[in-house]
């Protein structure tokens, strides 16, 4: 029999507490809970109106996003939190979405929070993304999730929870083992912490598939942290999908991975956006791209500065891959001579279907390769995040927003 949840109960009760405490009562969240409760009512009516018997969900999912329009006035706060959290606990055991981002909850609100979070089992996603968590507030989420079976997912992206924090989740991962997807980009994580997450992906029992780690807080170039990724891409048999952006990756440091990515035939996506990747790195990724081991789905390059030199290395690779579905080259600085290349290439790769090119120099030459390309029938569409079109005897372009269907991106 399914436990009842009534959310016009929670509401009621978290009224109540906000009585009892003046000045912790949130506008924003009381409207999301009226909503709530609205929705649990229709759903009871139309159940009723078809003569069908009502059952109450046995889940309980909180959202509230700090950056959902109704919300920005009245994001959550510490102080907001203590009601609230005080009126969920007795449902702690039926929660599995928690979605708290944009907010604004620090240290203190994390602390609250983890009081939710201990019996809190079957809670499969937690996301707090964008709030201003630092190391103390990590460290007691991380105890308040210790041996949680069921998480999956976790996403603390744009807080500050820097390398003790980090810390922390990596002691997380080892008790916490179906942890699928972990999110850590924009936390202000040193070369310690990179390093203590890497070392423990050279764990074969955990079973993490996507991990962000972009914008570091590195002192130095990329470089000595890469010989790291790289060990532990060569060992881990997990990791799907990797982002790398904003890492100050350069030359040297792409071909450190891509030697050790040879070894890996399980990763998928790999983002090296907003790297300082110039045309010898682009010469090192295509040696990569062309070999028999790639395995790699989606590469994700843009925001670099391959010029055209990059772009007839990536040209060559293109020809012969049989991997890459997906590929985004955005903003590289490649010209009309690189780009003619990249077009050439696409002529003889039957398996490419997504290609973002928008942002480099496009001129005539390239442009009339990529128009007869694009009418050239082939057994699936392409989609190019830019179209041609014939104006007075030229050939035009203009950016198209649309996405490959394909799971593609981190």
């Amino acid at each position: 029999m399914a436990v009842i949840i009534s959310k016009q109960e929670i509401l009621s009760n978290y009224l109540s507490r906000c009585e009892k405490s003046a000045g912790q009562k949130n506008l924003s969240l009381v409207k999301y809970l009226e909503r709530q409760v609205l929705t649990q009512q229709e759903e009871e009516k139309r159940v009723q109106e078809n003569e069908g018997e009502y059952e109450e969900s046995n889940r309980l999912d909180i959202i509230f996003r700090g950056n959902d329009p109704q919300n920005f006035s009245s994001r959550i706060t510490n102080d907001h939190l203590i009601p609230f959290i005080s009126v969920l606990e007795e449902h702690s055991m039926l929660i599995q979405y928690i979605d708290l981002s944009f907010n604004h909850i620090s240290d203190a609100g994390a602390i609250t929070l983890s009081r939710l979070l201990k019996p809190a089992l079957e809670l499969k996603t937690l996301n707090l993304q964008s709030n201003n968590i630092s190391s103390d507030g990590t460290e007691a989420l991380c105890n308040g999730l210790k041996e949680h079976q069921n998480l999956q997912y976790i996403n603390l992206n744009g807080n500050s929870i820097k390398t003790r924090g980090a810390i922390s989740l990596v002691e997380l991962l080892f008790s916490s083992l179906n942890i699928l997807e972990l999110d850590l980009g924009n936390n202000y994580i040193d070369h310690d912490g990179i390093i203590a997450l890497t070392t423990a992906l050279n764990k074969a029992r955990l079973n993490l598939e996507v991990l962000n780690l972009e914008n570091p807080a590195l002192n130095s170039i990329m470089q000595e942290t890469a010989v790291h990724f790289g060990k532990m891409l060569s060992i881990n048999t997990n990791l799907k999908k990797l982002s790398l952006r904003k890492m100050r990756l350069r030359c040297d440091g792409v071909f450190t991975l891509t030697n050790h990515l040879v070894e890996n035939n399980r990763l998928r996506v790999l983002d090296l956006s907003c790297n300082e990747i110039s045309s010898d790195g682009a010469l090192y990724i295509s040696r990569f791209l062309s070999s028999e081991e790639c395995k790699l789905e989606s590469l994700i390059m843009a925001v670099n500065k391959i010029v055209n030199l990059g772009g007839k290395y990536m040209a060559q690779a293109l020809a012969v891959n049989v991997s890459l579905i997906h590929i985004d080259l955005t903003n590289n600085r490649i010209g009309d001579e690189g780009l003619s290349r990249l077009a050439e290439s696409l002529f003889h790769n039957q398996v490419l279907m997504s290609f973002k090119l928008f942002g480099n120099h496009f001129d005539q030459q390239s442009l009339k390769l990529f128009h007869r390309l694009f009418k050239c029938e082939r057994d699936f569409k392409y989609y190019a995040d830019f179209e041609t079109y014939d104006v007075d005897d030229e050939v035009q372009m203009a950016y198209v927003d649309q996405r490959i269907p394909n799971d593609v991106t981190l």
